[in-house]
């Protein structure tokens, strides 16, 4: 019982011994290494995390990994750097992975360098998201948002010009994969950014069970859910340790 409410709350405050900090723009930017692995930590808040002996980090951001396999090479963008833990587990899946990754704050791209080391193959523009998606129309499979200022999602993101945008920069079978929380910005209600969402994606919630308190959401322009499993199952390598994302996407459902 001691070990499993250890494992909550390192999960929950990423404990351990700080080996960097940082302060930057009034923030406290931090790395953690425990027995498990490292965590990077953005105002005391985890940030991004690496396993030592897995590839998966049994939370939120293990589930975009399966988008990976949306096509046999996809174009991706990730808004929102962090420790780089996305991209970090999409090149360990999938050989020869690229995509881009828009980061607005140079000094994270550092950091993630540092977190996860330099990652091959992507290839990080430091820009203000909602530009670099304006500018880019049919020119990526995924685009996932996982963008935000501490515990808030930048309004920017949350608008429907931004949602428009993301519509049009994706291909006609292409996905916006967003991580959420409950109150988003502190103003707008996560059913009224679904509701926005929805009158230009079909709209799923990804059952994440117990693994995360976090709300991923998939929004898909063309590609039905029968079609991104069948892609899923056919071109990742599915095992024991991955069962539970797979069985995630199955059991998905349509908010909207």
């Amino acid at each position: 019982m001691e070990k499993i409410l250890m494992d909550f709350f390192d999960r929950l405050f990423g404990f351990g011994k700080e080996v960097f900090s940082v302060k930057h723009n009034g923030h406290t930017l931090s790395i953690v290494e425990n027995s498990t692995g490292k965590i990077f930590k953005y105002d005391g808040i985890v940030y991004s995390r690496i396993h030592k002996n897995s590839v998966y980090t049994h939370e939120y951001w293990d589930f975009f990994i399966p988008l990976g396999a949306i096509s046999e090479n996809p174009k991706f963008v990730l808004i929102g750097l962090g420790g780089g833990t996305i991209p970090y587990l999409l090149h360990k899946t999938f050989d020869n992975m690229k995509m881009d990754v828009v980061e607005v704050d140079r000094e994270m791209e550092n950091i993630a360098n540092m977190f996860v080391g330099k990652l091959d193959n992507t290839n990080v523009i430091i820009q203000n998201g909602q530009d670099f998606v304006s500018k880019n129309k049919d020119a990526y499979n995924v685009i996932i948002l996982d963008a935000f200022i501490s515990d808030r999602i930048p309004s920017v993101f949350l608008s429907n010009g931004f949602i428009d945008d993301a519509y049009e920069c994706l291909s006609d079978s292409g996905i916006f994969a967003i991580n959420c929380i409950s109150s988003m910005d502190g103003t707008e209600s996560i059913e009224t950014f679904i509701k926005s969402l929805s009158k230009k994606f079909k709209v799923y919630k990804l059952d994440t069970g117990f693994y995360t308190a976090n709300i991923l959401l998939l929004c898909a322009k063309g590609l039905n859910k029968e079609d991104l499993i069948f892609n899923i199952k056919t071109r990742m390598r599915i095992n024991k340790e991955n069962e539970f994302i797979i069985k995630s996407y199955e059991n998905m459902k349509l908010i909207l």
